[in-house]
């Protein structure tokens, strides 16, 4: 239902009148599958159809589930440029929109290892990616690229020494990029993360102590990441993301990452 919801949407902003109405008679179709229970029976006329369809995808969008589209390769390998993900909006608590506030938590709060989506504190026109590595109280610090929470050691495995990857800039289009390729175990849980050599470019970041109602973000690209090490994108110091500037996780709280891969160059994937 969430899915033909955003076709709907999708058909109202590419202004297609054949598309809206084609996409709106499938939802109708499917509300009334999974829905007829709870609803008059009946044919909608089109008018009925477009302001029903439209209130579901506002509500789905608002306070369940939005898809959100990988702009960068900060969060190689785990998602790739161009990859979609659908964000779950309701796991940590329903955000208020336009207020930046969640009244009170629904399933969790956020923990070590989620992959959120966040509006940016330090500049509010964009949302960013990444992966939770601190949360309140913790102490985070990066020693030759490896992480350490209170001053415990996050298992860190190489698992291949030159990993291609394929970066893309507006200039010259997709270009290739050499990586080393870890495992890392954040508080068990296990996720890639890269290195651009031997030795991380930073010998020592850090310690970062995590404020109350906040958590501390890096990029599983460890050092091509505008996270909380550098002020989110605007390099003036630690930054950290609070909880109400969270729109919510990224993917299946059970099964990793669920990636929609892009339809992109075929160089890149």
């Amino acid at each position: 239902l969430a899915a033909q919801a955003f076709a709907v949407e999708d058909a109202f902003v590419a202004a297609d009148a054949g598309r809206i109405e084609q996409e709106t008679k499938a939802l109708d179709a499917l509300g009334t599958q999974l829905l007829g229970a709870y609803r008059k029976q009946g044919a909608w006329d089109l008018f009925s159809g477009f302001g029903k369809a439209l209130a579901i995808a506002f509500v789905v969008r608002i306070f369940i589930i939005e898809p959100y589209k990988i702009p960068s390769g900060s969060m190689f390998p785990t998602l790739e440029i161009g990859d979609q993900v659908f964000i779950n909006k309701f796991l940590y608590g329903v955000r208020l929109p336009f207020t930046n506030t969640v009244p009170f938590q629904i399933v969790r709060a956020p923990a070590r290892g989620d992959v959120i989506v966040f509006n940016n504190p330090m500049q509010t026109d964009l949302d960013f990616i990444k992966r939770v590595v601190g949360v309140p109280g913790d102490s985070v610090e990066l020693i030759d690229g490896e992480v350490y929470i209170n001053g415990q050691a996050q298992t860190r495995t190489l698992v291949k020494e030159d990993l291609v990857v394929y970066n893309k800039h507006d200039a010259v289009g997709w270009f290739p990029e050499h990586r080393r390729l870890y495992e890392e175990d954040l508080s068990g849980k296990a996720h890639a993360v890269l290195q651009d050599a031997p030795q991380a470019r930073a010998r020592h970041e850090g310690p970062y102590v995590v404020p109350p109602g906040h958590v501390f973000v890096m990029g599983d690209n460890r050092e091509n990441s505008s996270d909380s090490r550098y002020g989110l994108g605007t390099g003036a110091g630690v930054a950290f993301v609070p909880y109400g500037y969270i729109k919510g996780k990224a993917g299946d709280a059970g099964a990793g990452i669920a990636a929609v891969p892009a339809a992109a160059d075929p160089h890149a994937r």
